[in-house]
């Protein structure tokens, strides 16, 4: 069943207004009709069941007790690496449950985030991702940070990949 994302607080009974994505997605791709029921979770990390009721809205049938999300709050520091692996990893960190996610600008990387367009097609992967996994909130991508910056990003598990580990214990 597909899964989408809303800033709006729902209620069982609510007529919705969904995003146009949202509805080219429905519509255009999956190709479905007024019938088909799907999941929809709004900005509380509440999970509710909906179907279309015209061409722009959907009533939301029922909430669901559903809780998807890890126990611990986890935050992975991804170095940066060239585009196509970067995405891949971040769409796996999100079905994984990682609460967030810190690009890691090495001093050695090749790769730069010079616009926000490139944090916004990062944060637009992971809303994917979440959404097929069925994840009851999207996980946070931060601004890419360099090394003195890491200690703010500290959480209940905190994982990074790096050779030297012991240069790392600073």
């Amino acid at each position: 069943m597909q899964q989408y994302f809303t800033d709006s607080l729902l209620q069982k009974g609510d007529q919705l207004a969904l995003d146009e994505d949202v509805l080219y997605h429905l519509r255009k791709v999956l190709r479905k009709d007024n019938a088909y029921v799907f999941r929809i979770c709004d900005c509380s990390q509440r999970i509710f069941l909906a179907h279309l009721i015209d061409e722009k809205h959907a009533e939301i049938l029922e909430e669901t007790e559903e809780n998807n999300e890890p126990d611990r709050d986890i935050t992975c520091i991804l170095s940066l690496i060239k585009n196509d692996h970067f995405e891949y990893c971040i769409q796996k960190l999100v079905e994984l449950g990682v609460s967030r996610i810190v690009p890691y600008q090495a001093e050695r990387s090749v790769v730069r985030i010079k616009d926000d367009r490139k944090i916004e097609r990062i944060r637009r992967i992971a809303k994917e991702a979440a959404e097929q996994s069925h994840r009851n909130r999207i996980p946070e991508i931060c601004a890419p940070a360099k090394r003195k910056d890491l200690k703010k990003y500290l959480s209940d598990a905190n994982y990074l990949c790096y050779e030297s580990e012991k240069q790392m214990k600073e």
